[in-house]
């Protein structure tokens, strides 16, 4: 054969080797992230950074004179439609099989609307302590770059904080919706602080602790 042929056919089978897929390491597996991993850098940790002094300095903590935490009912759990029965105007008769019950918080001119409620905690300084270390004294845990979890799209809350003032009004409230992992504050004034990778498990450990179970352990259709 000639020469030329040879080298020819050395190159080609060269080619042909090169060009096949290189299989993994023995024992080496290959995954793809389709989300990143929290960083333990993002988990929440406490600290004193603050005394109860200063805690109760910030806003709404300055102003309230007493707090409640509360649970209620935000929707009918999924139950059929009651009986109803309308008026020859259209009007809705009322009968004993119309559910009255009212969902979601319920606050007009400063006043609680209790319709709703399932659970209410009226704070001690105790629990006072503990909430605003909560917010204000856990912390990330390495500071820098954090990643934030934005929680679900999603919003139906079933515990509350709410905040009196001195005349027994209701001056500022924050809604909190753990299957959502989601708050909202009538003012935007008030958070539950550095929004660490357990915050939201930790503020519903919270809540447990304090005897309010339903929104964190119990639901409407439970």
């Amino acid at each position: 054969m000639p020469k030329y042929l040879v080298l020819l056919l050395l190159c080609f089978c060269g080619v042909a080797v090169c060009a096949q897929p290189k299989k993994p390491a023995k024992g080496k597996r290959y995954r793809y992230d389709a989300y990143p991993m929290v960083s333990p850098h993002d988990d929440c940790v406490f600290n004193s950074k603050y005394t109860l002094g200063e805690r109760l300095k910030r806003y709404p903590f300055n102003e309230a004179v007493t707090i409640l935490a509360v649970s209620y009912h935000n929707f009918n759990g999924g139950q059929p439609n009651q009986e109803i029965r309308v008026d020859s105007l259209g009007k809705i008769i009322p009968t004993p099989q119309i559910d009255t019950l009212k969902y979601g918080l319920w606050i007009k001119q400063g006043a609680l609307d209790g319709t709703s409620i399932v659970e209410l905690v009226k704070l001690s300084k105790a629990q006072i302590r503990s909430l605003t270390n909560l917010i204000y004294n856990t912390d990330f845990r390495v500071k820098g770059n954090n990643g934030v979890d934005p929680g679900y799209n999603c919003f139906a809350p079933r515990n509350a904080l709410l905040f009196f003032d001195k005349n027994g009004k209701i001056f500022d409230y924050i809604q909190i919706c753990f299957a959502c992992q989601n708050y909202e504050s009538k003012s935007g004034r008030i958070n539950l602080g550095t929004e660490c990778y357990q915050k939201m498990d930790l503020a519903k450990k919270w809540f447990i602790n304090q005897g309010v179970q339903f929104g964190t352990i119990k639901r409407d259709d439970e």
